[in-house]
């Protein structure tokens, strides 16, 4: 779910020497690149070539350009790096985490706002009930009427009738309800992706292909922008409005990928070079994505 608002740093962005390089209307454009950053599916990540990212941001490409050159604004139109972060807690750094997998095409981001996501996304994932985080047995129940020491307080109600948000996210007026439709119920919201499963059916569905044994947080980032990508498609298999609709639609996709030949590492190599077969990184990535609902993959099929 999309961000009402970004945290700004005013001692940062004034104290920041890459930015304090560049020129005061390159400084101004950031502001701009910044929003159109944030209003991204895949949060702080933006991969349209460097063209397209300045006219969506009202801006001169000459300055967005300088912003690049002056590695304020991360990425490159071609074979961008990936963004390798180091988590660092009591003077001593942490496993690196990729956060950003760029690939072949077009990949901006700003690494603030993908270290903050994934920050916040952990601090959240801490306070949130699960196999080992569970209360205290015994515990009332919300609207247990037995203590009557702590009486059950009412259910807070989202602001003018918006949904709650998606785990840490907060709710944002373009993902409000509309008045007269009627509410999606929380298990069945289109807007939470169900990463495991969707890891679960590629390995069912494609046993030949290589199995993700890690899901960090740069492969969660990349299948939930592709669930909300296909959730506005209008072609099949997608193009859906629930949940459950969302994972048929996916089951559907794998299964006519799990026929390509060329996808399953079955189809002859070029010489000299290994067989090619898709992984999980490739099947919801933009560009592996788009070509493979396109087809570009099933000329063997009869």
């Amino acid at each position: 779910m999309k961000r009402p608002s970004f945290q700004f740093y005013p001692a940062d962005y004034r104290n920041n020497s890459k930015l304090r390089r560049c020129s005061p209307a390159a400084r101004g454009a950031w502001l701009d690149v910044m929003c159109v950053l944030h209003d991204q599916d895949e949060y702080g990540v933006c991969r349209w070539p460097l063209a397209e990212l300045a006219q969506a941001a009202g801006v001169p490409v000459k300055l967005v350009r300088e912003l690049s050159t002056k590695d304020v604004l991360k990425g490159a139109d071609k074979a961008a790096p990936d963004y390798v972060f180091t988590p660092r807690h009591a003077g001593k750094d942490g496993e690196p985490v990729t956060l950003v997998v760029a690939g072949d095409g077009p990949c901006w981001y700003c690494s603030r706002f993908v270290r903050d996501e994934y920050v916040r996304q952990r601090r959240g994932a801490s306070t949130r009930y699960s196999a080992d985080n569970q209360p205290p047995k015994g515990a009332p129940k919300d609207g247990d009427s037995s203590d009557t020491n702590h009486p059950p307080k009412p259910s807070p109600k989202p602001p003018f009738g918006e949904p709650q948000g998606d785990g840490p996210s907060s709710p944002s007026p373009s993902t409000s309800i509309n008045q007269g439709q009627k509410p999606m119920s929380s298990g069945d919201d289109v807007r939470q992706c169900p990463t495991g499963t969707l890891v679960n059916l590629y390995h069912e569905l494609m046993p030949l292909n290589p199995q993700a044994k890690v899901i960090n947080a740069a492969r969660k980032s990349a299948i939930r922008a592709r669930w909300l990508e296909a959730a506005k498609l209008d072609c099949e298999p997608f193009g859906y409005a629930s949940m459950s609709a969302g994972l048929e639609a996916w089951r559907k996709f794998f299964a006519v990928c799990a026929e390509s030949k060329f996808l399953t590492g079955q189809a002859p190599p070029q010489p000299g070079k290994p067989a090619f077969i898709a992984d999980i990184d490739f099947l919801f990535s933009p560009s592996g994505f788009a070509k493979t609902l396109e087809n570009k993959y099933h000329r063997d099929a009869p």
